[in-house]
């Protein structure tokens, strides 16, 4: 995806667990979101190998699993106005907060789970992470984004 100002997110919805056998969702959408020093593999990593990783139980309860990667990852770090192959392009690229995070990034990523649910939701959950939790509570005090009526 990409903000009205150019900066690229993406979203990894889980359908199938880890031996591909597809996932049943029976409660509705959440969406994990990361913190500024990690990534969306953070959530898929363990340290035990005996047990799922929390995407995979939330799956499994019947959680329809979204992953969320915002703007600054390795994954999207790219962006349609910035070359970031020069330093004005790095230096205007990394100039954002929380705010534009949560407004743009986390909004967006909202918008695009209920779209892509068929009209059968109308709220997603957001679990976060770190400074992930700054953002989406950017976005819940952003009445215009009409956060009330998108979250649970």
């Amino acid at each position: 995806m990409t903000s009205d100002t150019g900066y690229n997110t993406d979203v990894i919805r889980l359908i199938a667990d880890e031996a591909g056998q597809l996932l049943q969702d029976t409660k509705g959408p959440i969406l994990l979101l990361h913190g500024m020093f990690s990534s969306p593999e953070d959530w898929i990593k363990r340290k035990d190998s005996l047990s799922e990783s929390t995407p995979i139980q939330l799956a499994k309860m019947g959680y329809d699993v979204w992953i969320g990667c915002t703007r600054g990852r390795t994954e999207t770090l790219s962006h349609t106005m910035y070359d970031l192959t020069t330093l004005e392009g790095q230096i205007a690229y990394w100039n954002f907060s929380y705010e534009e995070v949560g407004n743009e990034d986390i909004s967006s990523m909202v918008d695009m789970i209920i779209a892509n649910r068929y009209e059968s939701c109308s709220k997603v959950a957001i679990v976060t992470h770190s400074s992930a939790a700054n953002s989406s509570l950017v976005l819940a005090a952003n009445q215009s984004k009409l956060l009330g009526q998108k979250v649970s």
